[in-house]
């Protein structure tokens, strides 16, 4: 009896954990799919590395491109027209700040020399709260990487 009523708690509890750990596809810009991908441990940014590098994903830096001043190797290019990428998502899916985008909660991006421990720059959806920008990736654990993809099914399109 002890042995069947745990097998059914395993059930019951083991499908709700899995559905908020899941890879979620964001949005497509400039040819990028952008995926929220979990990450096991503390969000630095050596963390969100290799963890994107795992899922066979490229990581994405603060800013979008080599000129912008949190930008390094290893991070995709693109021009999305803001300074900063988790902008152009938020505005792109959200019409908004990243802190006004549910879909962005608790994601984070590689930036270069943010603290001494590695921190990666994160946000958490918070709609009257401007300071919900900007977190210490070291503060938080198992959380979401933003990682991206050449969308593979840009091909498909068709210009009318």
């Amino acid at each position: 009896m002890l042995k069947l009523l745990l097998s059914v708690v395993v059930i019951s509890v083991s499908p709700a954990f899995s559905q908020d750990r899941e890879k979620e596809y964001l949005t497509t810009l400039n040819g990028w799919a952008f995926i929220k991908v979990p990450v096991e441990g503390a969000m630095t940014n050596h963390n969100l590395g290799v963890t994107c590098a795992a899922e066979g994903m490229r990581r994405v830096c603060y800013s979008p491109d080599r000129w912008g001043n949190y930008w390094t190797w290893g991070c995709i290019e693109y021009n999305p027209g803001f300074d900063s990428t988790l902008h152009a998502i938020s505005d792109d899916m959200c019409l908004s700040y990243p802190y006004h985008c549910p879909a962005l909660d608790y994601t984070f991006v590689y930036r270069s020399n943010y603290r001494a421990d590695d921190s990666a720059w994160g946000v958490r959806y918070s709609p009257f709260d401007s300071s919900a920008m900007g977190l210490y990736g070291g503060d938080y654990h198992s959380k979401y990487a933003l990682c991206a993809v050449v969308d593979a099914n840009l091909h498909l399109m068709t210009c009318d």
